[in-house]
């Protein structure tokens, strides 16, 4: 991905996590119209080294917290596993061709660890048992997901590969903002718990509606988010096919 790109998918995200604490601000707190009118007032200085070093340090803060989004996409992990495992069972051929004859290879080994340890399934396990077997898995899977990735643009270069980019910046813009949904469920939870009520005269004073439209636009994220990667892996498995059958032998 092109730098320009990225930071635009920073400032994306970034943006849109501020517009949720925006909302939680106005649901939970009585923020009244002179709190609005000296918020206001304190971005009326536009012009002069001041103006402009306010404005820099907001850019930056949205980029920041647009990287660390991205970098707290981690967590999606345990939902994406089964994925890429069902993928695995799906081209046997693939595995067998990139283990076969390449044993003492670390990353060929790590594919085929995550494949034989994972436990078999494709959906969530919340059996601890399995839940520490797959935690054991997880730098495998991240290291094979990176071994199929490599093994496709050492062939032909990226830039040729425009869906592939396509699909690749999709999954991870959506796992940002996943992630940016979990931690304002997260926040609702809390403040709820805590006792806090609404505020906004529009949400009734009973916060389990608000709880359970956060609850349920939390479950639609966390499965766009696995349709996007699925998408993304799907894609990825026929590629290294693709790259596979064209290699001489």
């Amino acid at each position: 991905m092109d730098l320009n790109s990225r930071f635009t998918e920073y400032g994306l995200t970034g943006a849109f996590f501020a517009v949720l604490q925006l909302f939680i601000l106005f649901i939970f707190f009585d923020v009244t119209p002179n709190d609005i009118s000296t918020f206001e007032s304190s971005f009326k200085i536009s012009f002069g080294p001041l103006g402009t070093l306010a404005t820099i340090i907001g850019i930056i803060c949205i980029f920041f917290v647009g990287q660390l989004l991205h970098t707290l996409t981690v967590i999606l992990v345990p939902s994406e596993m089964p994925i890429f495992w069902k993928s695995l069972e799906n081209n046997q051929s693939v595995l067998r061709e990139l283990y076969s004859g390449n044993e003492k290879n670390y990353y060929a080994n790590c594919l085929y660890r995550f494949y034989t340890e994972y436990g078999g399934g494709h959906a969530l396990s919340f059996s601890p048992k399995k839940v520490w077997q797959r935690f054991k898995l997880f730098l495998p899977y991240l290291q094979a997901q990176d071994y199929l990735l490599a093994r496709v643009i050492s062939t032909v270069e990226l830039n040729d590969y425009t869906l592939l980019k396509d699909r690749l910046n999709n999954w991870q813009a959506t796992r940002a903002f996943s992630v940016a949904l979990i931690i304002t469920f997260l926040e609702i939870l809390y403040l709820t718990l805590s006792g806090n009520k609404p505020e906004a005269p529009v949400i009734t004073a009973d916060p389990t509606h608000l709880l359970m439209a956060t609850a349920l636009l939390l479950a639609i994220a966390i499965w766009v988010s696995r349709t996007a990667f699925r998408a993304w892996s799907r894609l990825l498995f026929a590629l290294v096919y693709a790259v596979d059958q064209n290699t001489p032998d």
